[in-house]
């Protein structure tokens, strides 16, 4: 641990992330397109619609009743309002029928909110959104690189909508702003957030933030934690990317998720280095004995 006023260098944590080991490689450099740098709009996304908000309601209340066992609910009274409009008919009572009529078609309505609201609010959504299922559409790693994914399924939940979609193969769901229908949009939101990246780790690496942030070492382990801290988490505990390296927290967390896999993994190497000398000695002496 550090002196409470000795600044922390963090390349130079013990040997890790030596600078004599940062390689600078042009290649790795990402060339992003022109938008208004304002990560914020970014990560909040557009304003929603008054469509969109009704679609979401209608969503959440079919996704609501269906949880409720709003059918078994729906049935029953219908049944209930058809016998009573029989009786009503049957009794002439022509005002009271006509009643139970109108209130018949306020259940049945009730009732294609509880069976297919959900299915209607999503095919309006997609349509809204000029989507459709099996679309490809593009997502961020924490390096930045453009992800294709393919669309299966929309939540129209209240906080958040989701977009579920496979992965290599994997379902996964994200948020509907870290998805984009084109690469040119995954690409402009990869610039904005480069650079306010870069600009966060300014105030902590000074002059050393380019060096860090194109060293071989960042591209690898960046794309190890985003499968750890994104991929394999649920989408209310990961790490956005919008979130990565955006503070020193973040910053540290990173660093010391580096340092804990290099160590695990020269643990490893150790162990199998071990074991390869073990085999070799076994076959040795095996091969000796029968001389």
């Amino acid at each position: 641990m550090t002196e409470k006023n000795e600044p922390y260098d963090f390349l130079c944590d013990n040997g890790f992330f030596e600078p004599t080991k940062i390689v600078v490689e042009d290649n790795k450099k990402q060339e992003i397109s022109c938008c208004d740098n304002n990560i914020s709009d970014v990560i909040t996304g557009t304003t929603q619609s008054r469509k969109e908000k009704f679609l979401k309601l209608l969503w959440n209340e079919a996704v609501m009743w269906d949880l409720e066992d709003g059918g078994l609910i729906f049935i029953i009274l219908s049944l209930l309002l058809i016998s009573l409009c029989v009786i009503a008919f049957l009794g002439a009572k022509y005002g009271l029928a006509v009643f139970l009529i109108v209130f018949q078609i306020i259940v049945l309505l009730l009732g294609i909110i509880i069976f297919a609201g959900d299915n209607i609010a999503e095919a309006l959504y997609l349509k809204n959104k000029n989507l459709h299922l099996e679309q490809t559409l593009y997502t961020l790693d924490f390096n930045l690189n453009i992800i294709s994914v393919n669309l299966k399924n929309v939540l129209l939940e209240y906080d958040n909508i989701r977009y579920e979609c496979s992965v290599d193969e994997n379902i996964k769901y994200f948020f509907e702003n870290e998805v984009f229908f084109t690469p040119e949009l995954a690409s402009d939101t990869a610039r904005i957030i480069r650079e306010k990246r870069t600009e966060i780790l300014s105030g902590i690496l000074t002059d050393k933030t380019n060096n860090f942030l194109n060293s071989t070492k960042f591209f690898k382990y960046a794309k190890k934690y985003y499968q750890i801290k994104f991929l394999d988490e649920s989408c209310w505990n990961r790490i956005s990317v919008y979130e990565f390296l955006m503070s020193r927290d973040s910053f540290v967390d990173f660093c010391e998720f580096i340092q804990e896999t290099m160590a695990a993994e020269k643990k490893e190497e150790q162990m199998e280095k071990a074991q390869n000398e073990k085999c070799r000695k076994i076959i040795s002496d095996v091969i000796n004995s029968n001389e």
